[in-house]
């Protein structure tokens, strides 16, 4: 036989004598003819299958079809499916897209009948089944099968899938509507369904009291009803609020919500993040889930909340920083809209239950224990003010207040908090309950009860413990029992107890498994080979991990089934890690299983984990090795630090928490290494400006400085300095630090009010060079009295660098053209009326009168969110585009340029805060009032509530200075508390900073 060598030289040397055209016709002859191509109609057949079906086999798609054929049609729509590997074999779903063209297609041909008959032995999940009976009955029949759908119980979510798919058939939007409705109340049903399994034993006093708070009438004159419901850690707070809520989301589930009964809304912390100072998402989900209570209300509300996110994004447009007066004036502006519908669909005079689960997620989450709570840091207090908007403001009158959590409610003016509900330990009988509901007979529940106590978390870890043993054990465990001592902690009790449930594990080897194989996270036959026999002395036979890992897998209560193998249960794992790793005993033999396990997923062997998840298991082993009095950095390397650091040494756990970028308490952050403290304080700090805590922000940072001095300066100190009033302090810092500081328009500032001429020299020696310049930095050189030579970039903090960016350009005799004004606008026909001087008339027949509009306003009629929302929003309409030119700039038009003052509101909020301390906010109100030229509504004494203080101080000091009048304004501050050396700086600062802008604007006409 030849070899293919050989065949291959006999063909070239055939070829070789041939010319280029014979050798091409013999190649073309020899090559096997391309397949048929795919007829369209065959296509247009298998996308109407699709179109008509949710997940389906493939197979089912080109059922009938030729082997060769089926394989080439499925080659041709492949791209229009999403695929899914379910059990085994792949599921194909239709995209969004290509279904809705086909399905426009099948309505307009009139087909939608033939396709529906053609496909209905094609087999599909629920999703699909449903999407073809919304299909057949078309949109008139749609209500009546949308009733049978809910007799059924069909599962929601599919409904919605399908609604949402038939969509582009038309006549179904209502029943769209309906089924998003049912899918919201479902989620938040099912999130606390799965507590009452067990039934609610020992709380009926608790849940009767709940009932009768909620069915109380409401007195809509006086102050909101807030009932806490307090207790530790499994004390069944969020079991006892889903009895509370179940009855109530089922009347609203089965269509009865109109039936004047309450109206229920729950937010739980534990489950939905929301941002401190952001509580306008917190509205939005109140008015999200009173859509639910109210259909009808339902399109209005999700219309506003549209139309509040596309404000706040124009407004956030091109600016590089958060703004709390944004976020203050958005909601409060949200609020009072959301009014007109509460009322359009008298929701106002429904009780409304607003139950607020696991608020100590808020509480704690800022500020921190070692932080002073105020006016500007308080989120619990952010939370009362919000309420008593809900009330004033959106207009629920029938409002009362739930509060779950582990820390005590405190009250505040407009709020009434009645007596808190303290969930304690169950008494003997309630805890017998709970441990027979799970098939555990009396006498054995007692004796459980008996040694667990009453925490209802722990009966049901000893229920399914004690489910797991023989009948022997469970007769010698029910004669041993007695209660741990009643002096030890909580948590060492619990080590105590799980560890006399590792005593009754049957087989010795298994119970060595567990103890100390609790060391790892998960088990799996190949760790038990390789990582705990060696030192676990277990002598494997040839094969016998797996059957312990089967005999393992029998103490449900220790450990659960995973797909990645057996996983330890965190709660009894991290108890008895605790004991074992204190015990020298096992000291040695425990961080020799810790080196084991991560030269095991190091070495990439393990069958089940990926790269990644095994990198991440070495990581968590090499980190229990650690003691943290050295930085972790070179461990973690470029890998993300774990979620979890409850296992590790605090030490470890502080600097795996800092690395994440998470919150820390003062001394154990002053603790940090070098490496890791400055990269956890560039970002901590800036999150504690955002939360209004930058005197602590400064303070901690001097903390560091005076105890180590191993500190780089962080970006945000000097803009701390300037939020906090603490201008003295940060020269000083930056040049005991040394390495030279991050000039920027806060250095300037800080230097300007800190009235000490050293610290002018330090910014002048730093403010030089061309990328200081170029980003932004030409102003502040401007400022400083000489013209800069180049250009100056754009990078853009606050609107109002857009007028200083012309500032610069006119100082150097260019034009400037200004884009995006709606943040430049001011209140005050003057100003208007010499705007239009100085930047030409208006572009639009809107505009035109708007000065006189604004001078015909009457005082106290607008509020002040339409003045800087919808005010501004016109003024941004009439010049989308303005040209500043040096020939325009006259002397009685220059002050058109000297804008509003972002950098030095923090500073003055503090100075209003401190008045309104001493006189009430009333007095703040009072001195705006008396200096603005167009003063709101919302800011009439007589229309203010000290317990909405923080939003009426930030909203009176940013339109304030929005107004132009900020310096009228402090010097009114000062005259009613000369006493206050905060306000006297504060006022003093601002007009150095007002001083050298005077002198600029004087030069540039000068």
């Amino acid at each position: 036989m030849s070899t293919a060598p050989e065949e291959q030289r006999l063909v070239e040397a055939f070829l070789a004598g041939r010319s280029e055209a014979e050798r091409r016709a013999l190649v073309q002859r020899l090559a096997p003819p391309p397949p048929p191509p795919v007829a369209e109609d065959v296509v247009r057949a298998v996308r109407t299958r699709a179109a008509l079906s949710g997940a389906v086999a493939p197979r089912d798609l080109v059922r009938g079809m030729p082997a060769d054929e089926a394989e080439r049609v499925l080659d041709v729509v492949a791209i229009d499916f999403d695929r899914a590997l379910v059990g085994g074999d792949w599921r194909w779903t239709m995209r969004s897209g290509p279904r809705e063209q086909t399905l426009v297609r099948l309505a307009a041909e009139g087909a939608v009948a033939a396709a529906l008959a053609e496909v209905a032995s094609v087999p599909t999940d629920e999703a699909g089944r449903t999407l073809r009976e919304l299909a057949a009955v078309g949109g008139n029949g749609a209500r009546s099968l949308f009733r049978t759908f809910a007799r059924e119980k069909r599962d929601d979510r599919a409904v919605l899938q399908a609604l949402t798919w038939v969509a582009p058939l038309g006549g179904r939007q209502g029943y769209l509507a309906e089924a998003r409705r049912r899918a919201g109340l479902m989620a938040v049903r099912d999130s606390y369904a799965t507590l009452l399994d067990m039934g609610v034993h020992g709380r009926d006093r608790e849940l009767e009291v709940l009932r009768q708070f909620v069915a109380a009438p409401v007195d809509r004159a006086g102050p909101v009803p807030v009932l806490p419901v307090t207790g530790v850690g499994g004390a069944g707070k969020s079991t006892l609020l889903a009895a509370l809520v179940e009855p109530h989301l089922d009347r609203q589930l089965d269509g009865e919500s109109d039936d004047g009964g309450p109206v229920v809304v729950v937010i739980d912390f534990d489950r939905v993040v929301f941002r401190v100072n952001a509580e306008l998402e917190l509205s939005f989900e109140v008015t999200r889930q009173l859509g639910w209570a109210a259909p009808i209300a339902a399109a209005d509300f999700s219309a506003l909340r549209h139309q509040a996110r596309e404000e706040r994004r124009q407004v956030r447009t091109d600016l590089a920083v958060e703004s709390v007066e944004t976020d203050v004036r958005t909601a409060t502006g949200f609020e009072a809209e959301a009014r007109v519908l509460v009322d359009l669909h008298d929701l106002g005079r429904r009780t409304v239950v607003l139950v607020l689960d696991t608020f100590e997620e808020w509480q704690r989450d800022r500020p921190l224990s070692d932080v002073r709570r105020g006016r500007w840091n308080d989120p619990e207090r952010h939370i009362q003010e919000w309420i008593w908007r809900l009330r004033h403001e959106m207009g629920l009158a029938g409002l009362r207040v739930v509060v779950s959590g582990r820390a005590p409610v405190s009250t505040m003016d407009d709020l009434v908090v009645v007596p808190p509900l303290e969930l304690g330990e169950l008494d003997a009988s309630a805890a017998v309950r709970v441990i027979t509901a799970f098939g555990v007979d009396r006498e054995a529940a007692e004796a459980l009860a008996g040694a667990v106590g009453g925490n209802p978390l722990a009966l049901r870890v000893a229920a399914r413990f004690y489910r797991k043993l023989s009948r022997a054990e469970r007769r010698r465990f029910v004669a041993t029992a007695h209660e741990p001592h009643p002096g030890l902690e909580h948590e060492l009790r619990a080590a105590v107890l799980y560890d006399r449930f590792l005593s009754h594990i049957r087989d010795d080897r298994v119970r060595r498994l567990a103890h100390p194989g609790l060391v790892l996270r998960r088990v799996t036959p190949e760790l038990v080979r390789h990582v705990l026999a060696p030192h676990c002395a277990l002598g494997l036979a040839e094969g016998e991990e797996h059957r312990l890992v089967e005999l393992l897998g029998d103490e449900v209560w220790l450990v659960g089934a995973s797909a990645d193998g057996l996983r330890h249960h965190p709660e009894v794992r991290r108890a008895v890690l605790r004991m074992m790793s204190g015990d020298p005993a096992h000291a040695d033999r425990v961080r020799a299983v810790h080196r084991a396990a991560a030269e095991w997923y190091r070495s990439g062997r393990d069958p089940v984990l990926g790269e990644d998840a095994a990198r991440a298991e070495a990581l968590y082993h090499l980190l229990m090795l650690e003691d943290g009095r050295r930085s972790v950095v070179p461990v973690v390397g470029g890998d993300r630090p774990p979620a979890g650091v409850a296992d590790f040494h605090p030490r470890v756990a502080a600097q795996l928490r800092a690395l994440r970028g998470d919150d820390l308490g003062d001394e154990e952050a002053l603790e940090l290494p070098a490496e890791v403290w400055n990269r956890w304080v560039a970002g901590h700090g800036v999150r504690l400006l955002a939360d209004g805590a930058a005197e602590h922000a400064v303070r901690l940072f001097e903390e560091r400085l005076r105890r180590r001095g191993d500190v780089v300066e962080p970006e945000w100190l000097a803009r701390a300095c300037c939020d906090a009033a603490r201008w003295r302090h940060y020269w000083p810092a930056v040049r005991r630090v040394g390495g030279g500081a991050r000039v920027d328009r806060y250095a300037l500032i800080n230097a300007l009010a800190s009235h000490d001429p050293a610290d002018l020299v330090s910014f002048d020696r730093g403010a030089v060079g061309e990328s200081f310049l170029e980003n932004g930095g030409g102003f502040l050189v401007l400022l400083r009295g000489r013209v800069p030579g180049v250009g100056v970039g754009k990078r853009d903090l606050y609107p109002v660098d857009e007028l200083r960016r012309a500032l610069v350009r006119v100082a150097a005799g260019e034009s400037c053209a200004l884009h995006g004004l709606s943040g430049l606008f001011r209140p005050d026909p003057e100003w208007l009326r010499g705007w239009s001087a100085l930047v030409g008339g208006p572009a639009s027949g809107e505009g035109r009168g708007l000065a006189e509009e604004i001078a015909a306003v009457p005082p106290w009629s607008l509020r002040s969110d339409e003045l800087l929302g919808e005010w501004s929003a016109r003024f941004a309409r009439t010049w989308p585009r303005a040209v500043v030119s040096p020939e325009r700039v006259t002397p009685d038009l220059v002050p058109v340029l000297r804008g509003d003052n972002p950098e030095l509101r923090p500073a003055v909020r503090l100075a209003a805060g401190a008045v309104a301390d001493r006189l009430g906010v009333r007095a703040v109100a009072e001195v705006a009032g008396e200096v603005l030229p167009v003063p709101p509504r919302d800011f009439h004494p007589d229309a203010l509530s000290a317990a909405v203080e923080r939003a009426v101080v930030v909203q009176v000091v940013e339109y304030v200075d929005r107004s132009g009048v900020l310096g009228p304004f402090l010097a009114g501050l000062h005259a009613r508390c000369p006493e206050s050396g905060l306000v006297r700086d504060v006022r003093e600062a601002f007009e150095a900073w007002d001083r050298a802008h005077e002198v600029l604007l004087s030069r540039l006409t000068g």
